[in-house]
């Protein structure tokens, strides 16, 4: 179901979406504020976990910036028009950009926090499955929901981050809070990531209509900023 220009819908739509695009880029200010600050204090730049978060959040800004103009330009929200070419190599590209970010994290996560355990081999199978669905044809609604699907089901890897955090704040009280504000912040945030899937998102509007895609935009806006703010807080205290 089509959303028509300029209506309420789509008006609101855009609202939330600049809101979250504001939020990316003041967040981006402050961490990148921050990475600066601490390579000064070091003499040197270094790829620790605050910088690998900044990277991670501007690539989701500019993963955003992609998908805004998807959604809004070349699609207005219609799903006939999801897999069209050039639409999707849009989307393609917007999901292969937040990619980097991603990656990013849980490379750095493995190899500073967990001491290399996974070998990165986690972060390479997230840029796998990425490279995968950026090369995979989508030719119809039905392949484009699927594409959409494996996107979703991928991101759960990013759970380990979650876990991870949980461990060290259940283990060390100093890191308590902070660790469990990185922990919560991004299961927020992949919840939010995840209830815009068109696999879920479909179904949404075919049953309740506007009411009910307008409801799951907000609970998306709301999940990815009050997240990704826990998150990234967290992260600036964490020490490791």
């Amino acid at each position: 179901m089509a959303v028509e220009p300029y209506s309420f819908e789509f008006n609101l739509f855009l609202i939330l979406t600049i809101i979250l695009l504001i939020a990316k880029l003041l967040l981006s200010f402050y961490l990148g504020f921050k990475v600066y600050r601490r390579s000064k204090e070091r003499g040197e730049f270094k790829l620790d976990f605050m910088a690998s978060v900044l990277m991670l959040v501007i690539s989701l800004l500019v993963s955003r910036i992609l998908y805004t103009i998807f959604d809004f330009q070349l699609t207005v929200f219609n799903p006939d028009l999801y897999y069209v070419s050039p639409n999707v190599e849009v989307w393609k590209i917007a999901g292969l950009v937040a990619t980097l970010g991603s990656s990013t994290v849980l490379y750095v996560i493995d190899k500073r926090i967990l001491k290399f355990r996974f070998k990165g081999i986690i972060a390479y199978i997230f840029i796998i499955i990425s490279l995968i669905r950026f090369f995979l044809p989508i030719n119809s609604k039905a392949d484009f929901t699927l594409n959409s699907t494996i996107g979703s089901i991928a991101q759960l890897a990013f759970l380990i981050i979650p876990v991870v955090f949980i461990s060290l704040g259940w283990k060390i009280p100093d890191l308590r809070r902070n660790a469990f504000l990185v922990a919560f912040g991004i299961i927020i945030y992949i919840f939010g990531s995840i209830i815009v899937s068109e696999f879920i998102l479909s179904p949404i509007r075919e049953i309740f209509g506007d009411g009910g895609q307008i409801l799951v935009f907000f609970i998306f806006l709301i999940s990815k900023i009050s997240g990704l703010t826990m998150a990234s807080y967290g992260v600036t205290k964490f020490t490791r």
